[in-house]
């Protein structure tokens, strides 16, 4: 995996960067503040492609605030030792991963790294640290891109990820060799070293989750769409059967996420926000006006707030073919953890005509939101009151 480092292009750049960031106040919301930031100007590439761009390759963006002041933007870069004459025709090698921490104070970027082919390299932001995987292991480092622990897959196929909302502890999971409906799971401490590996039948068709104490994950039954959680210390030693919980999930809304260590939330295609306790019961919901996607959701570290994207879902002929299913992001929602009460709502600009990545990331405390759309990269303010 190479883990070279690029030096240079935050410095020479800086001044694109300054000219880039902007400070606004859409009308109608005289007290929202955002900044907007164009990854084009810290070269990045394969963030959003066009129609007449058909056949070109979409690549993940991320952000991930490191703390309430550095923001972690990662995206693809041409590689800089690969021939100027492959960036008509890009191969695999010619494209790296690439992570720039921003000061938001300064504005200036402070520290970057490569990571390697950015088709082949996943990155996982989770508290302040950064676990990259690529060619069969998983590499934890640390804000200062000290690496702290490497751990190699059992299994010789994908490899999931699951972050707890506090940050603090980082789980793998993939299948064990020699039971195919087991799973291993390896939890990272926040110092990058690997605590333990526990084993459970999930069978969850990659709808799961976990916080620092629990498990959950969704499951198709007989009886229908069930829910099950259970303490991470009850998978330690072998698979465990579970008693599914009272709350019924809805039928395609039924992908689980920890907003706080005994709080679920559901995403998917949904009719309504819904947040379940650990122990089953509905503590909240709110009907949607029509049927959405509800996905991205995230956590502040302390736990107090957490925010989603809400997409429209639609369907449209495709080449005179069978009808493809069409998502239209439409607003960017914060909501607080304790009162469950709605506390920032944005519109998400559109990149017409173009198929586009998209990430966000909550502040430690939550005060903070960004939003990486295509090429742009938007910080907002979030007040108690929501203005």
């Amino acid at each position: 995996m190479a883990g070279s480092r690029i030096r240079g292009i935050g410095r020479w750049l800086l001044p694109l960067l300054l000219a880039n960031f902007v400070q606004a106040q859409p009308a109608g919301s005289p007290a929202l503040r955002h900044r907007i930031l164009d990854l084009r100007s810290l070269g990045a590439v394969g963030l959003q492609v066009s129609a007449e761009e058909e056949g070109k390759p979409l690549y993940p963006g991320r952000v991930h605030f490191i703390d309430g002041s550095t923001l972690a933007i990662s995206f693809p870069i041409f590689n800089p030792v690969v021939a100027l004459s492959t960036r008509e025709h890009p191969t695999g090698g010619s494209i790296l991963l690439h992570t720039v921490l921003l000061d938001l104070q300064r504005f200036q970027v402070t520290s970057e790294r490569s990571w390697g082919n950015a088709a082949k390299t996943v990155l996982i932001p989770f508290g302040d640290r950064f676990a990259v995987a690529s060619d069969g292991q998983a590499q934890v480092f640390s804000r200062d891109w000290k690496q702290l622990d490497t751990y190699r897959y059992r299994a010789p196929v994908a490899i999931r990820y699951l972050a707890s909302p506090s940050g603090k502890t980082l789980f793998y999971t993939s299948p064990t060799a020699d039971q195919a409906a087991a799973k291993e799971m390896v939890e990272v401490l926040p110092n990058g070293m690997r605590k333990s590996a526990y084993v459970f039948t999930a069978d969850s068709e990659g709808y799961d989750a976990a916080s620092d104490s629990k498990f959950a994950f969704v499951r198709h039954t007989n009886r229908g769409i069930k829910l099950f959680v259970a303490p991470l210390d009850a998978f330690r030693t072998k698979p465990l059967a579970l008693q599914p919980l009272p709350y019924d999930p809805e039928e395609r809304c039924i992908k689980p996420h920890f907003v706080s260590d005994d709080l679920l939330v559901f995403g998917g295609e949904c009719k309504h926000l819904s947040l379940v306790s650990a122990t089953g019961k509905l503590r909240f919901r709110s009907k949607l006006a029509w049927s959405s996607e509800l996905f991205g959701f995230v956590s502040s570290r302390d736990q107090t707030r957490f925010a989603f994207i809400v997409r429209d879902v639609d369907t449209e002929p495709w080449r005179g073919e069978r009808p493809a299913t069409v998502y239209r992001a439409r607003t960017l929602d914060v909501y607080e953890t304790a009162s469950l009460a709605k506390l920032f709502e944005v519109p998400i600009p559109q990149p017409l005509g173009s198929t586009y990545s998209m990430d966000l990331a909550l502040s430690p405390d939550g005060s903070s939101v960004a939003l990486l759309v295509g090429w742009r990269v938007v910080v907002y303010r979030v007040s108690p009151s929501g203005g």
